[in-house]
């Protein structure tokens, strides 16, 4: 396993900050119509079936999706691209690939948890653990491979799926 420079919480801390904002921002355009129709529209229908519930639901998850494949170009997230961090392969030490990286972040769902391992191990969390990661400072030389869009598509997939399912799971 590759000597990997420390990071702090602080730093860490402040990287799921920037993220959570901006991914709130990238996700609302696709959840925006669907609050809009649940508080509007939905409390009217009075039994009636709703053909347009479902699929501003599923665009809604779009925005979701997004969220958890943030870090899969590159290993870097927006606020890990101005914090100048990124994700890498805790065995191998290189970029971590598109499916790696969603794994880590499908644990941002337990994010109490998340906090926890943070504070004993800011640079690495539970979905580091289980994914196979790390966070690292920014290192220029390693080689950035070439962005493979049908992992970051699989991911994407994968990602969507599983919103789908735990939605289906929890009604």
């Amino acid at each position: 396993m590759p000597d990997f420079p420390k990071i702090d919480f602080k730093t860490r801390y402040n990287s799921f900050r920037i993220d959570l904002r901006v991914m709130v921002l990238v996700m609302l355009p696709f959840a925006i119509p669907y609050m809009i129709y649940q508080m509007v529209y939905a409390k009217n229908l009075h039994g009636r079936i709703d053909e347009y519930k479902g699929a501003l639901f599923y665009i809604s998850c779009i925005g979701i999706a997004l969220f958890f494949c943030k870090d899969c170009i590159y290993g870097q997230s927006p606020a890990k691209r101005v914090l100048k961090l990124q994700v890498v392969n805790n065995e191998t030490g290189q970029i971590a690939n598109p499916l790696r990286c969603l794994v880590r972040n499908l644990f941002d769902i337990i994010w109490p948890i998340e906090a926890v391992f943070l504070l004993i191990n800011p640079a690495r969390r539970l979905g580091d653990i289980v994914g196979g990661t790390k966070v690292i400072p920014f290192n220029p030389e390693l080689p950035r491979p070439e962005i493979s869009y049908v992992q970051i598509a699989f991911s994407f997939l994968l990602s969507y799926a599983f919103i789908i399912a735990i939605t289906f799971i929890t009604n």
